[in-house]
């Protein structure tokens, strides 16, 4: 029987504005593998939008080849990555002193399988359209034999219904809290504690429709914060949200246990909550002028430990 590539309409898409695994299922996950669970493929896709790449070879006067790449400096999750998926290989390189382990697609077979999940799935606009290029360089190559619909209409979004945000905090997602006090000694020692904690997501912006997205993600989580444009180079902009508010915060929590971390940033989670837990339970111990040495030495300890293993 013939396989059929031709990928829906773009009004089959509007109908249902979702991730959709069926061709990947049909054609492109690995026969020997079990399935994989779609809230696997969800939260791969953001990990992936975060930390992964699309990469040709640079040569342009030789036959350019074609690789899919995620490079991480924790290994588990890349062997995790590589074993659910029953295809690619791991293999690790230095930089600027650094061990980095990578999965990576390079046969025609894998990049053929990979490619049937990513279409139609991805979020960030930027990531489509590097996708939609590097189809077309490979389908200059002999890659890709299946139509490829360039005037798609991506249905896949964000969502707390969804595992796509998991993976993306995985990859850009930061936890973060600060604890300090001053101690002022006069008649009476007086202590002023002060605390900040937050979650903050970032990304390199190519256009317009990032912002949207992540003015979206701010409102998932009911924040009044914005986006903030960096530039800490000449060459890269980048995109920054804040979760700041109590409310955002329990969202957030709610969400990750839904839909768990997998890296080791699953950890730095859980010490971050741990301190949520002890402001929202004990909040006094944070505005307290009567702070004990011990108090101050747990509540800096914690913090401390947040970010230890990420």
């Amino acid at each position: 029987m013939k396989k059929n590539f031709n990928c829906g309409s773009s009004e089959t898409i509007r109908k249902a504005p979702k991730f959709s695994f069926n061709l990947f299922y049909k054609y492109g996950h690995a026969k020997h593998m079990p399935r994989i669970e779609e809230s696997f493929l969800e939260w791969f896709i953001g990990f992936f939008e975060g930390d992964g790449s699309f990469s040709v070879d640079s040569n342009k006067n030789t036959k350019r080849r074609l690789y899919l790449t995620i490079s991480q400096k924790e290994k588990t999750i890349i062997e995790k990555i590589a074993y659910t998926f029953g295809f690619g290989y791991v293999y690790y390189f230095k930089k600027n002193d650094n061990l980095y382990w990578q999965w990576r697609i390079s046969s025609k077979k894998g990049l053929e399988q990979i490619t049937l999940l990513f279409f139609g799935n991805l979020v960030l606009a930027k990531r489509q359209t590097q996708f939609l290029k590097w189809v077309k360089i490979g389908k200059s190559q002999g890659l890709f034999n299946y139509k490829f619909n360039t005037n798609l209409i991506w249905g896949s979004t964000v969502s707390l219904n969804n595992a796509w945000l998991s993976g993306f905090i995985d990859a850009e997602g930061c936890f973060y809290a600060n604890f300090s006090v001053k101690k002022l000694f006069g008649p009476n020692k007086i202590i002023k504690p002060k605390f900040y904690q937050s979650f903050s997501l970032k990304q390199t912006i190519s256009n317009e429709n990032d912002i949207k997205l992540f003015n979206y993600i701010l409102l998932l989580f009911e924040s009044n914060s914005k986006v903030y444009i960096c530039y800490p180079t000449n060459k890269t902009k980048y995109l920054s949200i804040q979760l700041s508010s109590q409310k955002s915060q329990k969202l957030l929590i709610n969400y990750i246990f839904n839909y768990k971390l997998k890296t080791i940033k699953h950890i730095s989670f859980l010490r971050w909550w741990r301190i949520y837990l002890l402001k929202t339970k004990k909040k006094e111990l944070f505005i307290s002028e009567n702070l004990s040495e011990k108090s101050i030495k747990k509540i800096k300890r914690l913090v401390k430990q947040i970010n230890l293993h990420s």
